[in-house]
């Protein structure tokens, strides 16, 4: 602490502000960055190389800093992935069918979301355990025995973990993201861990040696499952599975009993691979629609060459045709208002309307049931006809000329679109699919181009993006959602963000706010960081590149220019506006310039190694000083603080006062810069915090603690620091709440709490709690004596009344009186000696608390809450003593609330209301917040319908004006305009970066004018007060 400050609260605040914008600017380097090759790996440089198509000239950092992507896996035999961990951006990274064996230089590619590094020769797997943003992991046929470290990678929606020689899959369930799995050719022992992955859509385990599918029990979203080459004998947990699309029993030793269950998953269109030969007679019947309607035949449909052939009568009848069937002529014939149909047994030719046509495959009779060729029937009864391959099914759709309609890909597979159509085009609103059935988009259409205000998704069915389409791509204002989670919001154009625009990360939480070119972040705006500070200012190309603004959490500012990850010239403030320093920077530290103390005195020169270099000091005047080092005078530092006293050597020794612009004053006695003796310590705002004495710096003896506005808050003795030894303390209103003794910081041993000046307790304390001898004094006259443990009662006490009879505390049977060792009281009914049935219970201070059912002790079932001033809050039902379901109330007695509660908490389905009785928002609920699925009102007839992410708007929603048409809103980002809040209140007034700035008003969920005046980052000037 030589020479420096005497408090490390104050001392090393230069070099936690630099340390700080260190982090907020640069990227930190690593370790290979001495390194004399950049790239040693030649088939590594090749693959870069490729990608960047730079063939030629040197490979830089900056070369490969800007690389988003790189595919590695044809032609190649990576063996060092050295250099790699520059590429800080990459999102993909592909490099499977390599020799890679060392994974390290991955370990700080934190951006990561899809890594492929299969066929390689990886045993090691602990440099990955922390990518979190890895969405898809490809590390199959590895020689990988631990995939332990795999488990921490929580974001993992994909893994790949076949061939590998892993053995077991303990801890996988932390992965409760995972839609894909594949652990197929491992001999793995105990796979139940799986059972906890609930939102498995795809489960790959053929060659595993499994032999038990208890497993699948709660897998109820499964599509599709490898199960072959394995040991079951009982499948019946796969009737469970409502969703399943996909099964491969091959290769397992099936009970006889697993026909019946196969022969039923085939029928609900499942498709179902097995041996043939352990159950010859099952006939994988082909499902056959029409319109949508499953036809039911006597004899399954079967497929001949091709050529699915159907019982004639029932597709007939369908269709509407009459049918004959001459026994003669061995001739089927069918005749409708359109169409005359003759067939004959064993001919490849057909009559329709007498037109002779040629078949795929002739009529046939078998087991005593003529069938017949299904295309042909239904082509020529003026019907499509197409074969869903996703689910091996036929379709027959009615042609139709009307605006709706339903479309099948080219080789009519699997249905494609249904929804609007005009000339055989999609056109405005319909739905389009991918071949297992899942939604692609859903919204408007125009000439067969996605065109209009639509949602398309991911193949797992999570939104990928929202808005106004044009030509198939977002065209105008709307999201897109990354794998990763990470999202843009904004104004797009020809697919890219090109605009005002939002970036949110995978929490949800708003990262960016400002202009956007293709993508990039592109001229104004700004960042918000995790641990709360921001930078506001010029973009070039995702670079900070001009005029800028850094805001710390510790209130500091940075004003000026910057380049990319480096300051070059501006100023500090403290606060708004305390001017702290002013000049150029050198590697992010002062180089040249200004620095400003509190006492009006100032340093102008430069600065080296964070301290003086060569310049003067001047007073406020500008007459120079001189930095004392010894005598008495004043003494500066480059962190802006400064010190006026004795000083020997350059150490603070002797009396004197230290100011800190960001902390205050401290005045008192020093001792080779550490606090010794009498010492006073002030707030900026110059209202004293404490005083006392020190020694080593720290309290030691007698003190006393101020709060705001100088009230006396605690007075006593310390010890190293912490209150220790006989003190008391007070409340906000200097009223005695504690008289005792204390240790280590908190209450311990014989003391007095106190409530509103009236004591409340007596006796001895443990840590703060009630825990020895001592009395408990209740509002009503009555006390307790005796024994405490950790503030319940102990073994031995005794009550007493107001006039000091003894009484009983509670009784066995009928209605009485509970004393609680909180100081509450409980008047009612009792049974077997608890609180059982209707009752009373009164706080501490007297006020009623609550009023109704209670069951073991607690509330439970009808009842009622009420504040400390007897005004009910709540009505409804109770669970184990806290609110369930009922109605919340304000202090007016108007409900504000009404529906489900968890722990007292607002959560589960419920409607909030406005303090005048306006519904405000219907939906979900979690922990008090808007969660999930809901509606929200504004006065001026805004309605937001959709989710909402923990009382912000979610992902996916739509605003609406009174007339139910699509608006935009929130849009504004600079300038004059609305932002309507997620509590239902609404500002009009200026906007910066897409919050309140400047002069606005506020409006409350009725509509009411609330405040109007100023506003910085988002919220009212004066909201401290």
């Amino acid at each position: 602490m030589k020479g420096t400050s005497p408090m490390v609260r104050s001392h090393l605040f230069k070099l936690l502000l630099l340390a700080m914008m260190v982090t907020l600017l640069i990227q930190p380097g690593a370790a290979w960055a001495g390194t004399s090759t950049l790239i040693p790996d030649s088939e590594m440089e090749k693959a870069i190389r490729d990608q960047l198509k730079k063939q030629t000239g040197e490979l830089t950092i900056e070369d490969l800093a800007p690389l988003t992507s790189l595919y590695a896996y044809k032609g190649y035999t990576i063996k060092n992935l050295a250099g790699i961990q520059f590429a800080k951006k990459l999102n993909w990274l592909v490099l499977s069918g390599n020799q890679i064996s060392d994974v390290y230089p991955i370990s700080s590619l934190n951006q990561l979301f899809v890594l492929d590094l299969s066929n390689n020769e990886i045993k090691d797997v602990r440099p990955l355990k922390n990518l979190e943003r890895v969405k898809t992991l490809f590390i199959s046929r590895n020689p990988l025995s631990d995939a332990t470290p795999l488990w921490s990678l929580t974001s993992l929606q994909d893994l790949f973990l076949n061939q590998t020689e892993v053995k077991s899959i303990a801890g996988i369930s932390s992965l409760q993201r995972l839609t894909f799995l594949d652990l197929s050719d491992n001999a793995i022992g105990d796979m139940q861990e799986i059972n906890k992955i609930t939102g498995l859509r795809s489960l790959f385990v053929s060659n595993t040696g499994l032999s038990d599918l208890s497993l699948l029990s709660n897998l109820k979203e499964l599509r599709k499952l490898g199960l072959n080459g394995n040991k079951i004998q009982d499948i019946k947990v796969l009737s469970s599975l409502v969703h399943l699309q996909e099964v491969n029993l091959k290769k397992n030793p099936l009970q006889k009993e697993s026909k019946k269950i196969i022969q039923d998953l085939i029928e609900r269109g499942v498709k179902v691979e097995f041996d043939q030969e352990l159950f010859p007679d099952i006939v994988s019947a082909i499902p056959v629609f029409i319109d949508d309607g499953k036809l039911s035949f006597e004899q399954p449909p079967i497929n001949v060459n091709g050529s699915v052939l159907v019982p004639f009568r029932t597709v007939f009848e369908k269709l509407g045709i009459a049918v004959n069937w001459n026994e003669d002529t061995q001739e089927v014939s069918g005749r409708s208002k359109q169409v005359d149909i003759k067939l004959t047994i064993g001919q490849k030719s057909a009559l329709v309307n007498g037109d002779n046509t040629e078949l795929s495959e002739e009529p046939r009779i078998i087991n005593g049931i003529t069938f017949v060729p299904l295309r042909f029937i239904g082509e020529a009864s003026g019907k499509e006809v197409h074969w869903n391959q996703a689910n091996a099914s036929v379709q027959i759709t009615t042609k139709s000329d009307s605006s709706q309609g339903k479309l099948y890909d080219d080789k009519g597979h699997f249905l494609a679109y249904n929804g609007g159509l005009a000339e055989g085009k999609q056109q405005g609103q319909g739905t389009s699919y991918y071949p297992n059935g899942d939604i692609f988009y859903e919204g408007q259409w125009d000439q067969g181009q996605i065109h209009g205000r639509g949602k398309q998704y991911d193949s797992n069915g999570k939104l990928h993006m929202e808005g106004e389409f044009k030509n198939g791509l977002l065209d105008g204002q709307g999201k897109y959602i990354y794998i990763s989670g990470e999202r843009m919001e904004g104004l797009f154009a020809k697919g890219k963000l090109n605009g005002a625009g939002k970036l949110y990360n995978a929490k949800g939480r708003l990262v960016y706010v400002g202009d956007f070119v293709n993508n990039s972040l592109h001229g104004k705006g700004s960042i918000y960081y995790d641990d709360g500070s921001s930078y506001s200012g010029d973009f070039v190309q995702n670079k900070k590149q001009g005029y800028g603004r850094v805001r710390y959490t510790n209130g500091v500012q940075f004003e000026g220019k910057i380049d990319d990850q480096y300051i070059v010239e501006g100023k500090y403030f403290i606060g708004d506006s305390y001017l702290w320093y002013e000049g150029t920077y050198r590697n992010n530290n002062f180089h040249e310039g200004t620095m400003y103390y509190s006492n009006g005195a100032k340093y102008v020169g430069s600065f080296q190694d964070k301290g003086f270099l060569e310049g003067k000091f001047t007073d406020f005047t500008g007459k120079e000083l001189v930095n004392t080092k010894n005598g008495t005078g004043f003494h500066f530092y480059p962190n802006g603080d400064w010190y006026e006293g004795e000083l020997v050597n350059g150490e603070i020794h002797g009396k004197g006062s230290y100011y800190s612009p960001n902390e205050g004053k401290t005045t008192g006695s020093f001792e080779h810069s550490e606090l010794q003796g009498h010492v006073q310590m002030y707030s900026p705002k110059g209202e004293l915090e404490f005083e006392g004495e020190y020694r080593n710096n720290k309290r030691n003896g007698p003190g006393k603690d101020y709060g705001k506005g100088g009230s006396l808050r605690y007075e006593g003795s310390y010890k190293d620091g912490k209150r220790s030894g006989s003190g008391k303390e007070y409340d906000s209103k200097n009223k005695l709440t504690y008289e005792g003794e204390y240790a280590d910081g908190t209450w311990e041993g014989q003391g007095t709490q106190y409530r509103d000046g009236v004591p409340i307790y007596s006796g001895e304390f443990q840590n703060r709690k009630y825990h020895g001898k001592g009395k408990l004094f209740y509002y009503n006259g009555d006390r307790y004596e005796g024994e405490f443990k950790e503030d319940e009662f102990g073994s031995v006490g005794t009550f007493f009344n107001a006039s000091g009879a003894k009484l009983k505390n509670g009784i066995e049977q009928g209605e009485g009186v509970y004393h609680k060792a909180d100081g509450s009281i409980y008047k009612g009914e009792f049974e077997k000696g608890v609180m059982q049935g209707n009752g009373e219970l009164y706080r501490a201070n007297s006020s009623l608390s609550y009023r109704g059912q209670f069951v073991g002790g607690k509330p439970q079932g009808q009842g009622m809450s009420y504040d400390f001033k007897g005004v009910k809050y709540y009505e409804g039902t109770y669970n184990d003593g806290y609110m369930q379901k009922g109605k919340e109330f304000n202090k007016e007695g108007h409900v504000i609330y009404e529906g489900s509660f968890d722990y007292g908490d607002r959560s589960g389905q419920g409607r909030q209301y406005t303090d005048k009785g306006r519904l405000l928002y219907e939906g979900e609920f979690e922990e008090g917040d808007f969660q999930g699925k809901g509606t929200l009102y504004y006065s001026d007839g805004i309605v937001y319908a959709g989710i909402f992410d923990y009382g912000d708007f979610g992902q996916t929603g739509l605003f609406t004006d009174a007339n139910g048409s699509v608006v935009q809103v929130n849009q504004t980002l600079t300038g004059s305009g609305k932002f309507y809040q997620t509590d239902g209140r609404i500002y009009e007034g200026e906007l910066k970066e897409g919050k309140p700035e400047g002069q606005g008003k506020l409006f409350d969920g009725d509509g009411k004018l609330e405040y109007t005046g100023l506003f910085k980052n988002g919220y009212r000037a004066n909201w401290e007060d």
